[in-house]
């Protein structure tokens, strides 16, 4: 860690606070569900975007020359801003907020959590080094009135959260306050507003679904019928024309077949002449002359 001098030899700071902004809508959280608070209530979170200081210990550091230069990239006020960074011990880390010195003196810091004055439900602190060590926490409003929200003994182990749970009601707040006291460096790493968002309704419990009766789907649904029906008879009646197309088909071929009648045909092997048989035996016959044989009849040549 670093050395540190008290608070008698700190280095003059420069007039006025110290002050750091984050650009427009830094770092929201999403949507969360806090069931620890009396009433289960729907809430965002909002970090810190915008951080003003008493002290810190970077404007020290860089106040004084005698000091290392990367003491002056730590410990500052925009170390605040955005979520939590830092480790999850209790001990000294430049990504949190340090005052400038180490003494018992009181310190605040003044933080905004966005553009417009929010509505809030509670607060948290991220305490990582002295703690516990919260005095004080007040809260002002957009006409730049300031009220305390809470005052009492901070408890917060190290490192902790400071959970206040506070409900401005209608009121919209524009920054919180927050004072500090320790005996060392106290520090703060991340601080968020809890705001109330309108919870969605939970959809109602789906009864038991059990099985309609063919009657039941019937009625319930007489479009639906009709059209499976009007379906059905359009596929039978397509069935039926196409088995009467073929059977016509069948009909009219066998008919052409009758009036054609039966087809001769000779039988099959080689043609006989017969005057060329007879004049090769001794034989002539007229070819005026028919020639008769009987059928089954044989003829025997000499």
């Amino acid at each position: 860690g670093r050395q540190r001098t008290d608070g008698s030899e700190t280095p003059a700071l420069a007039p006025g606070p110290r002050s750091w902004a984050g650009p427009r809508g830094f770092l929201e959280r999403p949507l969360r569900f806090r069931a620890e608070r009396a009433m289960d209530v729907c809430s965002t979170s909002h970090w810190a975007a915008r951080a003003t200081a008493s002290s810190d210990w970077s404007a020290a550091a860089i106040n004084n020359r005698s000091y290392p230069a990367w003491w002056a990239t730590g410990w500052g006020v925009a170390e605040m801003l955005g979520e939590p960074d830092a480790g999850g011990e209790c001990s000294d880390r430049g990504s949190a907020w340090a005052p400038s010195h180490n003494g018992s003196a009181a310190e605040w810091v003044r933080l905004e959590f966005g553009d417009e004055p929010l509505r809030m439900i509670g607060l948290q602190v991220r305490e990582v080094l002295a703690a516990p060590f919260i005095l004080r926490v007040e809260v002002e409003s957009e006409e730049a009135q300031r009220w305390t929200i809470w005052n009492g003994t901070d408890e917060t182990p190290c490192p902790g959260w400071f959970d206040l749970s506070y409900d401005s009601g209608s009121q919209a707040i524009a920054a919180v306050y927050i004072f500090t006291q320790a005996d060392g460096f106290e520090e703060i790493d991340a601080v968020s507003l809890e705001v109330p968002i309108p919870c969605s309704p939970s959809p109602p419990p789906e009864s038991p679904s059990t099985p309609l009766p063919a009657f039941a789907v019937l009625t319930a649904r007489p479009l639906a019928v009709v059209l499976a029906l009007v379906a059905a008879w359009l596929l039978l009646f397509a069935y039926l024309c196409l088995r009467v197309r073929r059977r016509s088909r069948s009909v009219g071929l066998r008919a052409a077949k009758d009036l054609e009648g039966p087809t001769l045909l000779s039988p099959p092997g080689p043609s006989i002449d017969l005057d060329s048989a007879l004049r090769s035996h001794g034989r002539s016959t007229p070819l005026s002359t028919p020639l008769s044989l009987p059928h089954q009849a044989t003829r025997t040549l000499p």
